[in-house]
């Protein structure tokens, strides 16, 4: 999820963040927008599960 995030903020930096009102028709921003929700979705339970177990604390054997 970390490099997911990462890689997202590339694509916002790089945008020019113009009204949509100047783009052309088929900018993406929308569809990328779209795309990454849903990557994120699909692996924020994944995430989570793994994150409590590495930090969970060691019970003693």
């Amino acid at each position: 999820m970390t490099l997911l995030g990462a890689d997202w903020l590339r694509v916002l930096r790089a945008d020019p963040g113009l009204s949509a009102r100047f783009l052309p028709a088929d900018w993406p921003a929308a569809r990328s927008a779209a795309v990454y929700r849903r990557c994120f979705d699909a692996l924020l339970l994944a995430g989570q599960r793994r994150l409590d177990r590495e930090l969970a604390p060691a019970v003693p054997g």
